[in-house]
C-alpha cells in the first residue's frame, strides 16, 4: 500500500514536470516565431522601406519571453532544469554582431 502511494506521488510529480516542460517549450516556440517575424519585418523595412514590425508581434514576443523566463526560473528553483534540446524546441544561433542577421556561428 505504501509503495503504491509513493509510486502515485512520483507519477504525479513526473506529470507536473512534463506539463511544465511542455508549457516552457510552447512559450519558447512562441517567442522564436515572434522574434523571427520581427527580424524579417525590420530587414524588410531596412531593405525596402515601409513600416517595421507589427505591434502585435512585439507584444507577443514580450509576453512569450516573460512566460519562458518565468517557467525556466520556476523549474530551476524546483530542482529541474529545462533545456530546449530536452523539450524539442528550436535553438537559434545569435549573430556575433547585432547588425549582422546572416551570421549563423
Amino acid at each position: 500500500m505504501e509503495h503504491d502511494l509513493e509510486r502515485a506521488a512520483g507519477d504525479a510529480i513526473q506529470t507536473r514536470e512534463l506539463e511544465a516542460n511542455v508549457a516552457w517549450a510552447a512559450a519558447a516556440r512562441e517567442r522564436d516565431v515572434a522574434q523571427t517575424r520581427i527580424v524579417h519585418a525590420f530587414r524588410h523595412h531596412l531593405e525596402f522601406g515601409g513600416g517595421g514590425p507589427d505591434e502585435a508581434d512585439l507584444l507577443l514576443f514580450a509576453r512569450a519571453a516573460i512566460a519562458e523566463q518565468r517557467l525556466a526560473r520556476s523549474s530551476f528553483e524546483h530542482g529541474r532544469h529545462l533545456s530546449r534540446a530536452s523539450t524539442g524546441a528550436h535553438i537559434e544561433h545569435k549573430p556575433s554582431h547585432p547588425g549582422d542577421c546572416n551570421d549563423r556561428r
